[in-house]
């Protein structure tokens, strides 16, 4: 009776020890793969500098997918696909950019708020620490799908591809990632199209704050 017990107990305790390391083995697997990809959103406070625009930061998002490839031990690549919203609000706009023959009142119907949607594209190097712990920075690109503003008449006042740089840190936890990133805008986004005031540079910045989850 003694052996049949012990037998019994002997079989479940290597069953259940075979299965803890088939269940061990694919994450260990899915730790050390190369490839991974999943979504991630973030909470983005953002501003426009230049003239007749306000200097606070507004919130606006970043929703959107990410792919990182490992290169070796630190060094790695990742990029994102995202769609953003990024708010301001212009600040005593009109006393700077008034075209020349048009009345004040009729060009000043302008809304203060600005609303800009883009799709968004980064591609950083990254340089992990530790397997929490990594660091990235690389170009960013994006391009202006929809803007809610008419602060200029009969055109868009901002210009359509908007290039610049990015930077963060990024803290991973098993299938979690956990990120806040800085992106300053290098392109010059002035298109008002009035001559007086082309020297005039709008520039985008950023900061984020976000998390995102692998799917593989």
């Amino acid at each position: 009776m003694i052996r049949k017990v012990l037998f019994t107990a002997t079989a479940i305790l290597g069953l259940t020890a075979g299965a803890m390391a088939q269940d061990a083995a694919p994450a260990k697997k899915k730790e050390d793969a190369k490839l991974h990809y999943g979504i991630k959103v973030s909470l983005d406070m953002t501003t426009i500098d230049g003239t007749g625009f306000s200097a606070g930061m507004k919130a606006g998002f970043n929703a959107g997918g990410f792919v990182e490839y490992s290169l070796d031990k630190h060094w790695g690549l990742t990029a994102d696909l995202l769609y953003t919203r990024f708010q301001n609000e212009s600040h005593n706009f009109y006393d700077y950019y008034q075209k020349p023959g048009v009345i004040d009142e009729y060009n000043s119907k302008g809304r203060q708020r600005v609303n800009l949607n883009y799709i968004t594209v980064p591609v950083m190097a990254q340089y992990k620490f530790s397997k929490i712990l990594s660091v990235v920075a690389g170009p960013q690109y994006s391009i202006l799908v929809y803007d809610d503003e008419n602060l200029i008449l009969g055109h868009g006042a901002f210009k359509k591809n908007n290039f610049g740089v990015i930077g963060g840190v990024n803290v991973t936890l098993g299938n979690w990632r956990f990120f806040g990133r800085y992106v300053q805008g290098l392109s010059n986004l002035n298109n008002t199209g009035i001559e007086e005031r082309s020297f005039e540079k709008w520039r985008t910045s950023e900061a984020q704050l976000g998390i995102g989850v692998t799917i593989k």
